[in-house]
């Protein structure tokens, strides 16, 4: 056998240990000496996407962005970022979403990079990691740690690890995430054969397996793939069905209750998957309107496994019926306090549980695509605007 440094062999006994598929988190950057911080990049605007009470401090060219921890919007982090401050770059986060930058929520870089600790939820605590762009005055976060265990596929365990690839603080994302495992069992994870997408069938010597996870990534279970196939239709409602021609491109991530990724890449039509119950996980829809602009909504979600794909008939799914906004409304203040300040929180959503993340415009043959936001406005008698504010959906 092989020599494995002590620190391996300490992970590996900690594996093995733990029951097949119930794993544990490593608050650590690195695994098996790799990196697990998946580092993206921070989407920034000139306005705030969600109402911040105070900008004391921020200067005028500030941008803002958010941070999509957590399995939905609300859960996301503001942020407020400057790269060219007098002294040094203003980095704030309201980290207690709050609607306020506290002293305690404005951070500055140690040695390249800043590390925030956060709540994100159905997960407990976590540490983000912040460094600036290389080729721009730009931000990218990602989120410390990793979840270790052993796997049981098939009649053996293997040790395994997940890694958080999209920096949403979870580990059930599918086309994302990542999943090590050590199938030759020689205490290494070989970066070629033993690294896998999140979603994607494992092809093994004794036949082909999917991998199911929960959002917290601590019970992991492999299951054999079958054979069996059906069909599934995309149907987009009245409003496709009365300008057919507006539509670009659709792309619809679709996961099977045993954790398969089936990404649906085209409009209309039918395309055949494995049997099994199905949710969608995102949507991305290109539309293009009278005048010439593309418009790109991208949406996300977590809904139910209630699309049955069977081998009898095909199945209809249409990802955005029901699609509706929804207004939060909330005041910021007691009665008796000079000012007090309505939060507006708008979403649209639609019965499967897609929410807008996204939304931006762009005119052909312009590569280039501009964030949109809603405008919102606090009218009184006779339409007399008394405020107003732009906000993101998410």
């Amino acid at each position: 056998m092989r020599g494995v440094p002590i620190q391996q062999l300490a992970v590996l006994s900690m594996c093995l240990v733990a029951r097949a598929g119930e794993f544990d988190f490593v608050d650590e950057s690195s695994c098996d000496g790799r990196s697990v911080l998946q580092f993206r990049t921070v989407v920034l605007g000139d306005t705030p996407p969600r109402p911040l009470d105070s900008t004391d401090g921020v200067p005028p060219d500030a941008k803002y962005g958010l941070l999509p921890v957590g399995a939905d919007a609300e859960s996301a982090l503001q942020l407020v970022w400057n790269a060219d401050s007098a002294d040094a770059p203003l980095l704030a986060i309201d980290v207690d979403q709050n609607g306020r930058l506290g002293r305690d929520e404005r951070f500055e870089f140690d040695q390249g990079k800043v590390e925030v600790l956060v709540q994100v939820p159905t997960v407990g605590k976590r540490t983000l990691v912040l460094r600036r762009a290389s080729a721009s005055d730009g931000l990218l976060y990602a989120v410390r740690g990793y979840m270790s265990g052993s796997l049981a596929i098939g009649a053996a365990e293997h040790r395994a690890a997940l890694v958080d690839g999209n920096a949403d603080g979870l580990f059930d994302g599918p086309g994302a995430d990542r999943l090590w495992v050590d199938l030759d069992d020689d205490g290494h994870f070989d970066a070629l054969s033993e690294h896998f997408l999140l979603g994607t069938p494992l092809t093994l010597d004794d036949g082909v397996f999917t991998v199911s996870v929960d959002a917290a990534g601590r019970h992991l279970q492999a299951h054999r793939r079958s054979d069996r196939k059906g069909w599934l239709n995309l149907a987009w409602g009245r409003a496709a069905a009365a300008a057919p021609e507006s539509m670009q491109q659709a792309t619809v991530d679709l996961v099977s209750h045993l954790g398969e990724l089936t990404s649906v890449r085209q409009a209309t039509g039918a395309v055949q998957v494995p049997v099994g119950d199905y949710r969608i996980a995102s949507l991305m829809l290109q539309l293009k309107d009278s005048d010439g602009r593309v418009w790109e909504y991208q949406f996300a979600g977590r809904g139910t496994y209630d699309h049955r794909v069977t081998e009898d008939a095909p199945t209809t799914v249409e990802p955005l019926a029901g699609l509706e906004p929804r207004i939060e409304l909330s005041v910021r203040g007691s009665p008796g306090d000079a000012e007090q300040t309505v939060v507006v929180k708008p979403t649209l959503i639609a019965r499967s549980g897609l929410y807008l993340a996204h939304c931006s415009v762009r005119r052909p043959p312009d590569p280039v695509a501009t964030p949109t936001q809603a405008e919102i406005r606090l009218l009184g008698q006779g339409g007399k605007v008394f405020a107003k504010a732009l906000s993101g959906f998410a």
